[in-house]
């Protein structure tokens, strides 16, 4: 398996935040890997990271741990300011880093096709969100809502809509509880 230099992204990660970047990381689960692989490639990037969002199982594999809270702070006493962990179906759960935590409902969806790309659409419309000015918790909410457009359609973006249908879809749509 051919696996990123934990050092090198970390490196990248701190030349763009000394350029003044906002910076944020996301895995790719991969099966079969060692704790200690998944943490070599991702504790040295911790530091310079002002949004970690794993999947819970990418978490898990790189923690040991259960508790999406526990899995946060480990994170951030490891130098990461934000942590968002995805729950597929149940949302996500959020530490901002002042410890504040919240837990983020996903969207109720009447039909799941494919959810090819529905990570990478969830940090677009994080990424959206936080751009707009929203806090971690409302940048999640439309992470959510475009990533459950993305899961309606076939393939990684065919679903994706302008950002003002998906904030229309987020103003009728019934969230999970």
């Amino acid at each position: 398996m051919e696996t990123f230099d934990g050092q090198q992204t970390a490196d990248l990660l701190k030349v763009a935040r000394g350029a003044g970047a906002k910076t944020l990381l996301d895995t790719v689960y991969v099966d079969n890997v060692s704790q200690q692989l998944w943490q070599a490639n991702t504790y040295p990037g911790l530091p310079f990271l002002d949004y970690f969002i794993p999947s819970q199982p990418e978490a898990k594999a790189i923690t040991g741990l259960d508790s999406p809270a526990d899995m946060a702070r480990l994170f951030q006493d490891a130098g990461c300011k934000n942590v968002v962990i995805k729950l597929d179906e149940q949302g996500v759960f959020c530490r901002d880093a002042d410890g504040n935590q919240v837990s983020v409902p996903s969207y109720q969806v009447q039909n799941v096709v494919d959810t090819t790309g529905a990570g990478d659409s969830w940090s677009a419309g994080f990424l959206a969100g936080l751009h707009e000015g929203m806090d971690i918790g409302q940048a999640a909410l439309l992470g959510n809502a475009t990533a459950a457009h993305c899961i309606q359609a076939p393939g990684a973006s065919t679903g994706i809509v302008a950002l003002d249908r998906i904030k229309a879809f987020q103003q009728t749509a019934p969230l999970n509880k």
